[in-house]
């Protein structure tokens, strides 16, 4: 999988469900990395529905819902998204 410049695909576990679309509405679950290794820890859960959002693992996961879209996204979660399969994880 080529992905835009400047993001790196480590590891990913395709879906066997259907393409994710643009502007479309998922349930998604979250962890991120800042640049040094440290995880993203959440304060409060966001989403587009934030009273089904909620946090685990101390904060560092997230379940919530999204509208794939460069509107609600920022670039880097965007992208990455782009060309996965519902059921599918990456790194």
């Amino acid at each position: 999988m080529v992905l835009k410049k400047g993001l790196e695909l480590l590891s990913e576990q395709p879906g066997n469900g259907p393409p994710v679309r643009k502007h479309a509405f998922y349930r998604i679950k979250l962890r991120l990395w800042l640049h040094r290794g440290d995880p993203v820890r959440w304060n409060t859960p966001w989403g587009l529905l934030d009273k089904d959002a909620r946090l685990e693992e101390d904060g560092t996961v997230l379940f919530t819902d999204v509208r794939i879209d460069r509107v609600f996204l920022f670039a880097g979660l965007f992208y990455g998204i782009q060309g996965m399969n519902v059921g599918g994880t990456r790194l």
